[in-house]
């Protein structure tokens, strides 16, 4: 990300994966689309993680997995974006979640 004070910076590069909401781990491509090049802004978190979970298939009794997906690729996505080391050079966020 780049930039400073209160305008919001912009996501210069991105790549999100997720892991526990599925069968196997997989890549959010359509995620990333939508945060590079964009401001760091909650909307901006929730168009993604909107675009990461795209027709998903759910069982009896996961369906709630999906909201829940969501919100944490969002949160996830707001609290790198605070983290005071995210303008050193290199910077390079790695978040592990995982459900059981």
């Amino acid at each position: 990300m780049s930039g400073t004070g209160p305008a919001a910076a912009t996501i210069t590069s991105a790549r999100l994966a997720l892991g526990g909401v599925g069968t196997v781990p997989w890549r959010a491509r359509d995620a990333e689309g939508v945060l590079i090049g964009a401001p760091a802004t909650v909307e901006t978190f929730r168009a993604a993680a909107a675009a990461a979970i795209q027709n998903p298939f759910t069982v009896p009794g996961t369906a709630c997995k999906v909201e829940l997906a969501k919100r944490t690729i969002a949160r996830s996505l707001e609290t790198v974006s605070r983290s005071p080391r995210r303008n050193r050079p290199g910077f390079t966020p790695i978040l592990v979640r995982g459900s059981s």
